[in-house]
């Protein structure tokens, strides 16, 4: 069964190709995405490979010395450490190897059996945003879903994510795929959990206080500098965007099981119209595409989460704590 699998995988595209590969544990799996790397390896093309080191280590087994050397090999927890700056980071590489006139292969494997609910409940919007602010031809992405590991509602999400779904039986269109923009505009909707200990709170806190905020709470928290300017700067910008489009609220700051969170709130949608464009920071700004101060939030924190509707917009900004700092956490 999968070597009509195999064949399908192989089939090459001058467009952008986006699906979800569901299997159980290692079977058929190595026989499935071999064929897939070492044949965009033979045709000169970028491979990139992100999976458990078990999957790398059974994909590397099956490969000659040389086309394990034409590989880009990424551990999950590792490619998946940051969520919110996955999408940019994964974008730059695809258009630096598409410049350069290569066709690009991405296998991922998204560590979902793993990752807090936050984070997974992330990367499952990336995969959705892809669709959409991905518009590049010649970009081959499979991501891989263990069916033995994977929680249900990841898989559940993945067939609304995907619009081809790859199998043992082959490929077939997802009968739940929604569209980038739907999904992400339910998952938009609905408060976010209470924060757990203790809260600092700012009133209607200008850019410059929450910054200086941050930066106090995130030196107490043994932030090391590279990571303690990121926060300021994503708490800047989001402080800065309340203050420019709404009315700001509240600025709250805690620190999470592993994370130093800053949350600004504010009177006002994400656009002027009273419309929320689902994208809004997931999509590199253009001319006709505004929304720089979000994107460039999610290239600094850690997480980013965004709530928004016609009268109210939440946003929080999550930087990781180091493990010396985790221990002290305040509950």
């Amino acid at each position: 069964m999968w070597k009509k699998v195999r064949a399908l995988l192989q089939q090459p595209t001058n467009e952008l190709r986006h699906e979800a590969l569901f299997h159980a544990g290692h079977d058929g799996l190595v026989d499935s995405v071999v064929p897939f790397v070492r044949e965009g390896v033979r045709e000169g093309e970028a491979v990139l490979v992100g999976a458990t080191p078990a999957k790398l280590a059974a994909i590397r087994a099956g490969l000659q010395e040389a086309e394990i050397e034409a590989v880009q090999w990424q551990r999950n927890d590792e490619r998946y450490a940051r969520p919110s700056p996955l999408l940019g980071e994964t974008l730059r590489w695809c258009e630096a190897e598409l410049a350069r006139g290569q066709r690009v292969r991405l296998l991922s494997e998204p560590p979902l059996a793993s990752a807090s609910h936050e984070d997974a409940r992330e990367l499952s919007l990336i995969d959705a945003a892809f669709n959409e602010v991905a518009g590049l031809a010649g970009v081959a992405a499979v991501c891989l879903y263990d069916l033995e590991a994977v929680p249900s509602r990841w898989i559940a999400q993945a067939r609304r994510s995907h619009a081809e779904l790859v199998e043992r039986d082959g490929r077939r269109p997802s009968e739940a795929y929604v569209g980038p923009r739907e999904l992400l505009a339910d998952e938009h909707l609905g408060p976010l959990p209470w924060p757990s200990g203790a809260v600092q709170e700012l009133i209607c806190p200008a850019p410059d206080e929450a910054c200086s905020a941050a930066r106090e709470l995130g030196r107490g928290a043994g932030l090391p500098d590279h990571r303690l300017e990121a926060f300021v700067e994503a708490v800047g910008e989001v402080a800065t965007n309340a203050w420019v489009h709404a009315l700001p609220d509240r600025g709250r700051f805690w620190w999470g099981e592993a994370r130093l969170v800053c949350e600004v709130s504010d009177y006002g949608p994400i656009d002027a119209d009273g419309s929320l464009d689902p994208l809004t920071g997931y999509t590199p700004p253009t001319a006709e595409r505004p929304g720089g101060g979000l994107w460039r939030t999610r290239q600094l924190a850690d997480l980013v989460q965004i709530r928004s509707h016609a009268h109210r917009t939440v946003v929080r900004v999550h930087v990781d704590l180091p493990s010396v700092a985790r221990a002290a956490t305040p509950r």
